[in-house]
C-alpha cells in the first residue's frame, strides 16, 4: 500500500481502501489514507469526508480537524475557481 502511495498511485490506493472500508468502516488507518489520497488527487470533498469521520470517531486526534478544515476550504475554493474556469 505505501510504496502504491509512495509511486503517486493514489487512485489504485483509493480503490483498494474504499473497498477495505465496507468490512471496516471505522478503520482508522485506511480513513486517515484514503482522506491524504483524495486530497492528493484534489478531491477535496471526499477527503473532508473522511477526516469529518476521523473527527468524530477519534475526537482526541487534533490533527484530523486541521485536515478537516483544511480540506473543506480547498473544496469551496475548487469549487468556486471551477466555476470562473
Amino acid at each position: 500500500m505505501y510504496t502504491l502511495i509512495k509511486d503517486q498511485k493514489y487512485n489504485e490506493v483509493i480503490n483498494i481502501l474504499n473497498n477495505e472500508l465496507q468490512f471496516q468502516p471505522r478503520n482508522r488507518a485506511a480513513l486517515s489514507l484514503l482522506g491524504y489520497c483524495y486530497f492528493q488527487v484534489q478531491d477535496y470533498g471526499n477527503a473532508a469526508d473522511m477526516y469529518d469521520q476521523l473527527t468524530k470517531f477519534f475526537p482526541d486526534v487534533d490533527s484530523y480537524k486541521l485536515y478537516h478544515a483544511q480540506a473543506l476550504f480547498k473544496a469551496a475554493f475548487y469549487d468556486d475557481a471551477k466555476k470562473v474556469v
